[in-house]
């Protein structure tokens, strides 16, 4: 079973790789997809290259390298790693290699050396991850990463959350090109306007700026809280180390081409993060909640997940508008991101991954069956939400989207299969 991951990713990297699935074995165009091969890494030098397809091919092997060693390795964690390093760079060179040949029979691919490299690349990468997780949950010399996790779970949704408003705010990751650009901006810094106008839907407002930054901040009080070496004050650590950093990120957007910077935001920074480390404990010790933490964070999880795959909410149940949705269903799995640039297409599944990871691990937590169970509910959850957005506006179903989240919530239980296995006394006496 262990190999089964594996050979899933396997399968999409070449569904990935072919898609739209035209081909032709035309010797004319098989001529012409020979010539402009490139054979060499850099054909036309450095600044021609597209970073964005290199950025594409080391991501999607990071996977790769990652599951070949793992599924390898087992619950081993030692010896043989050379061995299982260069198992996986061979891999990752031979699939490398039969997809930019098969691209020879693909009108509009261009085969190159280069992206065989940079899958290589990708595939050591996701190696060397391996190996590092091994050493956190199975190596003697992790043994204080896994006592730190211990004492302070929270530090990993604590981490990709603060991750995710990073990512946000340098979105589209592209640096401004001249000073007069950030002076421009820094001179609109001063004018407070309101956060609520035409061009932001207000509910977007108050999740990105008040309930995130909340629960962001409700997530650092408590890991201070759990810290034996915290502040002897954490609520007020917790509110001004997240008013700092995440409002700080909204400022650097100065920097950021096409992003502006608002003031604005900032202050609704500053309140929502006074709302999680004032508001949160008291919801979280009411009755209700305490009565059944599991359920709770179901109900929260589920929220959120519906929130981002149905916002704005913007109904249209006319026939017609119900007919042009389900002519656009989308039902080649990720044909979408082929003609998305990566950045975009990045975020996106970030996104995504996040809030079905988040779902699947809630529904784990309140021991709900097995894997299987979690995966069968992942999927279903996935399904009725794209099925709902025929009757909204603005929205298209995606049986791509319903493989993602369904996906997204499979990692999220194991997840917390993991986090149990951390817990668990037997996790330090198998890892010595």
């Amino acid at each position: 079973m262990r190999r089964l991951p594996f050979l899933v990713w396997c399968a999409f990297i070449l569904y990935g790789s072919f898609i739209p699935f035209e081909f032709s074995a035309d010797p004319d165009a098989v001529l012409e997809s020979l010539t402009r091969a490139r054979a060499t890494p850099f054909p036309r030098g450095a600044a021609s290259l597209s970073v964005s397809d290199l950025l594409t091919n080391v991501l999607v092997f990071v996977p790769f390298g990652y599951l070949a060693v793992d599924g390898a390795r087992g619950r081993r964690f030692g010896g043989g790693r050379v061995r299982e390093a260069a198992t996986a760079g061979l891999g990752a060179l031979a699939l490398a290699t039969a997809i930019e040949l098969g691209q020879l029979f693909t009108p509009g691919r261009v085969a190159s050396v280069l992206d065989v490299l940079t899958d290589v690349a990708g595939a050591a990468v996701g190696v060397i991850a391996a190996h590092g997780v091994g050493w956190i949950r199975f190596g003697p010399g992790g043994s204080r990463a896994r006592q730190l996790l211990r004492a302070a779970p929270t530090l990993v949704p604590l981490g990709l959350l603060a991750l995710s408003f990073v990512m946000d705010a340098f979105y589209p990751f592209v640096l401004v090109s001249s000073r007069a650009a950030v002076r421009t901006k820094l001179s609109r810094l001063g004018v407070v306007r309101s956060p609520w106008n035409a061009r932001r839907f207000w509910g977007d407002v108050v999740m990105d700026r008040i309930v995130l930054v909340g629960l962001l901040a409700a997530l650092v009080r408590r890991a201070l809280e759990r810290l034996h070496a915290g502040p002897s004050h954490p609520a007020v650590t917790a509110w001004l180390a997240t008013s700092v950093v995440v409002g700080g990120l909204e400022l650097g957007k100065v920097v950021v081409q096409g992003r502006e910077p608002r003031v604005e935001d900032a202050l609704l920074v500053a309140a929502g993060a006074l709302a999680g480390v004032t508001a949160v404990p008291v919801i979280l010790g009411s009755r209700l909640v305490a009565a059944r933490p599991a359920r709770a964070l179901v109900v929260l999880a589920a929220a959120l997940l519906v929130y981002a795959e149905l916002t704005p909410f913007r109904l249209r149940t006319d026939p017609a508008g119900v007919a042009s949705r389900l002519a656009q269903i989308e039902w080649l799995p990720f044909s979408a991101y082929y003609w998305m640039d990566i950045r975009p297409t990045l975020l996106d599944v970030w996104n995504k991954a996040l809030v079905s990871g988040f779902f699947g691990f809630s529904v784990a937590a309140a021991g709900r069956g097995t894997g299987q169970s979690v995966a069968v509910a992942g999927f279903l959850a996935a399904l009725l939400l794209e099925t709902t957005q025929l009757v909204l506006a603005g929205r298209v179903p995606s049986l791509g989207d319903v493989l993602l989240l369904g996906c997204g919530a499979c990692l999220g239980g194991r997840a917390w299969e993991a986090f149990r296995e951390l817990e668990s006394p037997e996790a330090e006496t198998e890892a010595a």
